[in-house]
């Protein structure tokens, strides 16, 4: 549990200890990469940085990385932007975010409000020893998800149980399959349209999927990581991230971009991620130190480190430059994202907010285990989600300021 948010980094400047601390939400995977960084530099400043989880009162320190976006939402007092922190620091920023990351990042104006430091997007994680099982060695990576059903109905002929998984339905499902369409999640007052004749097309072959044993589901959030990580499964739909805890498995993968539905013009898949967020009400000196600190994060290098260990994405045009040179597989990710996309039309993400994303996974759970129409599932998530968003407005807003 987090005590006072002044009590752990020391950093030497001018001959003056400062002191702060990093508070955050992170899995296992991340905070391990974020650890790592933050003693490297610590031993190159000799400064002492120290990570705290977020207590249960989401009381922030002077930087928070945080997942979700909540606690920021519901408490905008406890927070101030990362733009104002760094210019009253002395060290304003000078790089914009690169455009598909700009989404509840920065304000109408483009200033950074935080910082996207462990975004990544959506992709298909392809087992390839379940493929050659099923002598798929070669075949036609499935571009719309009706090559992916074919391609799915071919691993069961060869006995694969579980032909594919997803993480995060919610995010993957609807989000991200309401962005390939093009389609908001809201409509102009504010309200879900989780429920369109598309959106609902698509979770009822999701549904059939299940019924025919081509899609398993294993409960909401990211169970599905672990039947894949442990060889069950052939293919799964997780956030690329995903990749850095994948290549600590005996689990050899390969990725490709989410299909689409071949009758509309596939648009881009969304990013998101852990954000890094200003705490308020600290000191001078913390905020000098952490604008340090932040300084070093934007950096090429850091955010070449990032892609590489966490498989993230990078946030500036400089980073992004580092990143494709040195890792040129990224492009597969990157082109999936800078297709024209909701990005020029943001609205609300389900999977960003923590009580409507759970409302619309149970809704998605009673529908494919068939315990409920894919209509009556949609229509129902629609009717609760909405009642949630008029309880507490301010989740309806992308950043807090």
């Amino acid at each position: 549990m987090l005590k006072s948010c002044a009590a752990v980094f020391w950093i030497f400047l001018s001959g003056v200890a400062f002191a702060f601390e990093i508070a955050h939400d992170l899995p296992f995977n991340e905070e391990r990469v974020l650890k790592n960084l933050v003693s490297d530099y610590n031993r190159k400043n000799k400064s002492n940085i120290q990570l705290k989880r977020l207590d249960k009162n989401n009381t922030p320190g002077v930087l928070n990385i945080l997942n979700e976006i909540d606690p920021v939402l519901l408490n905008p007092k406890k927070y101030l932007p990362l733009h104002k922190m760094m210019a009253d620091s002395k060290k304003p920023l000078k790089n914009k975010w690169l455009s598909f990351l700009q989404y509840g990042t920065t304000d109408k104006r483009g200033n950074g409000v935080a910082l996207p430091l462990l975004y990544s997007t959506p992709v298909l994680f392809l087992n390839k020893e379940r493929f050659l099982k099923a002598r798929l060695k070669s075949f036609a990576p499935p571009k719309t998800w009706q090559e992916m059903q074919n391609l799915l109905g071919n691993l069961q002929d060869a006995g694969i149980r579980c032909p594919y998984a997803s993480t995060w339905p919610a995010w993957v499902h609807v989000d991200n399959i309401n962005a390939i369409l093009n389609e908001p999640n809201t409509n102009t007052r504010g309200q879900l349209r989780l429920n369109t004749l598309n959106q609902l097309r698509h979770i009822a072959l999701m549904r059939t999927w299940q019924q025919a044993e081509f899609f398993h589901t294993f409960g909401g959030g990211n169970d599905a990581l672990k039947e894949f990580y442990n060889g069950r499964c052939a293919i799964l739909s997780a956030d690329a991230s995903a990749y850095g805890t994948l290549k600590n498995s005996a689990v050899a993968v390969d990725f490709l971009p989410l299909p689409h539905h071949a009758d509309f013009a596939r648009k881009g898949t969304l990013a998101s991620g852990a954000a890094l967020w200003v705490g308020a009400g600290k000191s001078k000196k913390d905020y000098e130190s952490a604008a340090l600190f932040v300084e070093h994060l934007l950096t090429p290098e850091t955010q070449l480190y990032l892609t590489q260990n966490a498989s993230t994405l990078p946030f500036t045009e400089e980073g992004k430059e580092w990143v494709l040179k040195k890792l040129p597989a990224v492009d597969k990710t990157l082109l999936q994202l800078e297709l024209k996309s909701l990005k020029d039309n943001p609205h609300l993400r389900v999977g960003k907010i923590t009580a409507l994303r759970q409302i619309v996974e149970e809704e998605l759970s009673a529908i494919w285990t068939g315990k409920k129409a894919a209509k009556t599932g949609l229509d129902s998530a629609v009717s609760r989600g909405n009642a949630l968003l008029k309880k507490q407005s301010a989740l309806k807003k992308d950043q807090p300021f």
